[in-house]
């Protein structure tokens, strides 16, 4: 069974409680994302487009002008959301780097967002569908990447369940 990394307290109140090793192997994660989100192109165009996807791919001259429009916001949300989950971590770790801290409506979209916007560049690169189960074996090359991909997506289902009835 897999650890319970959100829940609720006694007063409703959405917790984060991580071990050491959690806490660390998400920090790592979110610093992939950070590369991804700076350097979009780095892991490839079919990643690129999974991270910022075409609002209008069959106009490119509606794409370029939604662009122009919104990709500096979009791309200050991503940031801000991923700041916000690395500082949770950074500043509520206690000496065993445990991290015990409770989540507001905008700490959960800010992990949901970032949890979600990196599960779906490694699914994209692991051919991920909707129609099968991840399954790799050890040897594969991409088997570091499906374990990664398995725990956010188990992150980001546990912080959906947690929250389900938030208000």
């Amino acid at each position: 069974m897999s650890p319970e990394y959100f829940s609720r307290d006694a007063d409703g109140k959405v917790q984060c409680d991580m071990d050491a090793a959690a806490v660390e192997f998400t920090l790592a994660l979110m610093a992939e994302l950070r590369d991804l989100l700076d350097n979009p192109d780095l892991a490839g165009p079919e990643v690129a487009w999974r991270l910022v996807p075409a609002a209008h791919p069959d106009d490119l001259e509606a794409e370029a002008s939604y662009r122009a429009l919104v990709a500096d916001q979009l791309d200050r949300e991503r940031h801000s959301a991923l700041d916000t989950v690395v500082s949770m971590l950074r500043e509520n770790a206690a000496a065993d780097g445990r991290v015990l801290v409770s989540l507001d409506s905008d700490d959960m979209a800010s992990w949901m967002q970032s949890l979600n916007h990196l599960r779906l560049a490694l699914g994209t690169l692991l051919n991920v569908t909707e129609d099968e189960d991840l399954s790799i074996s050890e040897e594969d090359p991409g088997y570091a990447s499906a374990i990664a991909y398995d725990f956010l997506a188990h992150l980001l289902m546990n912080l959906v369940d947690a929250s389900d009835s938030f208000s």
